[in-house]
């Protein structure tokens, strides 16, 4: 039987070592690019209170993403691992109306404020990421 587990594809973890992670959550301010919720370096053995961080593809590999330090972002695992290969824009407002970060005067749901929120969600996480990129040296203006 041919092998058919699934190669491991660069995740850019050689252009991410320890100290770049660091920093990059530094950078983000130590919380999710999309769902705002704080995020730590390690899990902990016992409880489930902490999120882990992860190294989010902005523009994800499906898309003509590549593995660059200006196309990674923080995120926590649960956002990274519910994004799975979708874009950013339609699923970030679909992740904002899940979590119900967005409401109108009567407390509904509301679609046209997810929306507004994942334009400004997304317009500081580029600005994250051009902070951070110039940070480790890597973009000259």
């Amino acid at each position: 039987m041919a092998d058919r587990r699934r190669t491991r594809t660069n995740t850019g973890s050689s252009l991410m070592g320890g100290r770049s992670r660091a920093r990059w959550q530094t950078y983000f301010a130590g919380r999710c690019v999309y769902c705002g919720r704080r995020v730590y370096r390690r899990r902990l053995v016992r409880g489930a209170a902490r999120r882990t961080a992860s190294i989010e593809h902005v523009d994800c590999h499906a898309h003509g993403g590549v593995d660059e330090l200006s196309n990674y972002a923080l995120a926590c695992v649960s956002c990274n691992a519910s994004r799975g290969d979708r874009p950013l824009y339609s699923w970030l407002v679909g992740r904002i109306l899940q979590l119900g970060a967005a409401r109108d005067s009567s407390g509904r749901r509301s679609l046209e404020g997810a929306r507004e929120l994942a334009d400004l969600r997304i317009a500081e996480m580029r600005a994250c990421i051009i902070a951070a990129v110039e940070g480790e040296g890597l973009l000259t203006a």
